[in-house]
């Protein structure tokens, strides 16, 4: 199978005094560096062979031009006429906005190097590129009533670019001819970037459905191309393995959004034999060291154990466990995944050295600013929220005697405080001048439902974050404000965390309260909600196609004896 040649069309994008840094005017296809900004010249580009820096292009070589149709001020670049004022704009927005959310709260050079100078010389990501930050531009202007970007001409303008990407991809698909391994793996960088912003549009685009469709012929191509490449010519960037990460943590919430068996067995024949879980090999489990050297390799080590975690219980015929607060549900079905939880015991010391070692060298120099410090601190706070959320499972876990008593939904209550200090965390996160946020307005339990209406602008992230933990608390906290609060942030602050959808997660946590305490009266606090009103093992089944989810639980009722498993339908608009 061939992928992608050099195209001959190449045009070189440079986008002037970016935050995020400036970079040099270096064209052709050679090895990607991030630039130092060392004046006059980058030094990393100078330090290779055949290599030179040509310098930057200052602000008296542009011409700013007023945006009339939002706040962006357009930089026309005389080098490079034939980019259109759209175009133009789509970039800024990619660089000013669409680059500080995709990678979360960590730093990525996927993004922020690696795809910007593939763009430079190949068009097909351009145009891929272009779509993406016009569709984020008009997804962050959702129930902005003031907003001037979102029109139909805007999303016009978004499809043709996305389009145009998709018709360059395939003509060099058909072209491409891999002569030797450094041409091979060239053309599979470039396959790789084109997939997964192909990904991030249909995910932001809201079409899920798709979107999985695509990720799963992109597993089953990554792992035919990747298996033949040894690992001494993989790309140094990381690419490859910044990519698997990236598919791993999509896959674990499609399993989640859609079922274990649905994705097992979506679009198998199409996609090849490795794209399956059960055709792929079992991963390697990467060493645990004392300390993380930064938040980002304790996510990618807590991410890497979390997947693998999944693919073992998949195989052994388990219902899929990704949300790592179901750890208990494999454990009640008698599945003994002590490596993994040994695993996470060592991880969890591990993230408590890491933060105590940042407590105490808050001047660190690998974060010389403090907007890189406060990126740091939220991405240790996101991963201290998950973890503090895996370990109210394994604590339920380690005290009962029975695994059946998994069930005993009353156990929940003891961990109310825990809960609490995860909601707290996520309030400090999101709302950084305090934690009060939108938390005031549901405090008094009397509120059924709390006010969908969003504080911020919809965000778009491929990083792990909030949503899962709050969901986890709204479905199993029965303290009725702590449960409001966990739903007020996901609808205040709308995030878009890769597959996960957090004004979706509210409504179905809204459901699920809804059902606890029809008919109950006077809640003050979770002992108020009797253990026959409570619901357990909630898990909905997304049909994005029809734009509804199938929400199955099982519920025991005031007469009833035992929990029996009960489904109904959600539909959304």
């Amino acid at each position: 199978m061939h992928y992608m040649q050099v195209s001959p069309e190449v045009l070189s994008l440079k986008i002037l005094n970016l935050q995020s840094g400036a970079e040099c005017l270096e064209t052709g296809v050679i090895r990607r560096v991030k630039c130092d900004e060392g004046k006059p010249s980058c030094q990393r580009c100078l330090s290779g062979p055949s290599r030179k820096c040509d310098g930057y292009v200052t602000a008296t070589e542009s011409i700013p031009e007023n945006d009339s149709q939002g706040g962006l001020l357009l930089v026309r670049l005389p080098e490079y006429p034939d980019i259109s004022d759209d175009e133009l704009r789509a970039f800024q927005f990619f660089h000013e906005h669409t680059l500080t959310q995709l990678p979360g709260f960590h730093s990525c050079e996927f993004w922020d190097v690696i795809v910007r100078q593939i763009a430079r010389e190949d068009v097909a990501v351009r145009h891929a590129l272009v779509a993406l930050a016009a569709l984020h531009e008009n997804f962050a202007a959702k129930g902005d009533s003031s907003s001037k970007r979102r029109t139909p001409e805007s999303e016009h303008f978004a499809l043709k670019q996305y389009n145009l990407a998709i018709h360059r991809h395939l003509q060099q698909i058909a072209g491409a001819t891999l002569d030797n391994s450094d041409t091979k793996t060239l053309e599979l960088e470039r396959y790789l970037v084109s997939s997964l912003i192909f990904i991030c549009i249909e995910i932001i685009r809201g079409h899920f459905a798709s979107c999985m469709s695509l990720l799963k012929r992109t597993f089953g191509i990554f792992a035919d191309l990747t298996k033949d490449i040894p690992k001494g010519q993989r790309p140094p960037s990381g690419l490859f393995e910044i990519f698997e990460r990236q598919l791993n943590r999509l896959e674990a919430q499609s399993i989640v959004l859609i079922g274990y068996d649905a994705w097992d067995g979506q679009d198998a024949i199409s996609s090849g034999s490795q794209a399956t879980v059960t055709a792929r090999r079992q991963p390697v489990l990467p060493a645990l060291p004392e300390a993380f050297s930064s938040a980002t390799e304790a996510r990618d080590c807590f991410e890497s154990y979390m997947h693998a975690f999944t693919l073992a219980t998949a195989r052994q015929g388990a219902a899929a466990v990704v949300n790592p607060s179901d750890i208990d549900l494999a454990m009640s079905q008698n599945k003994s995944p002590s490596v993994y939880l040994n695993g996470f015991g060592r991880w969890s010391k591990a993230l408590d050295a890491t933060m105590q070692n940042a407590q105490i060298n808050d001047s660190n120099a690998s974060f010389p600013n403090e907007k890189e410090r406060e990126k740091e601190r939220c991405a240790s706070l996101v991963l201290h929220m998950h973890r503090l959320m895996v370990s109210t499972s394994v604590d339920l876990l380690s005290i009962q005697q029975h695994p059946t008593d998994a069930d005993v939904q009353m156990s929940w209550d003891k961990y109310t405080g825990v809960f609490e200090q995860v909601v707290k965390i996520g309030e400090s996160i999101l709302s950084p001048t305090g934690s009060r946020g939108p938390s005031s307005v549901v405090a008094d339990p009397s509120h059924s439902t709390p006010p969908p209406k969003a504080k911020e602008r919809p965000y778009f992230t491929l990083d792990i974050g909030v949503v899962a933990p709050l969901y986890d608390i709204a479905r199993r906290c029965r303290d009725p404000g702590v449960r409001r609060r966990a739903i007020a942030l996901l609808y205040a602050y709308p995030r878009q965390e890769g597959m996960y959808d957090g004004v979706l997660a509210a409504r179905v946590a809204e459901r699920v309260v809804q059902i606890e305490e029809t008919g109950l009266e006077h809640l003050a606090s979770a002992t108020d909600v009797p253990d026959w009103a409570r619901i357990s093992d909630v898990h909905p089944v997304f049909d994005f196609e029809r734009k509804r989810a199938l929400l199955c639980y099982q519920w025991r009722g005031a007469h009833g004896t035992v929990r029996r498993p009960v489904q109904e339908v959600m539909d959304w608009d």
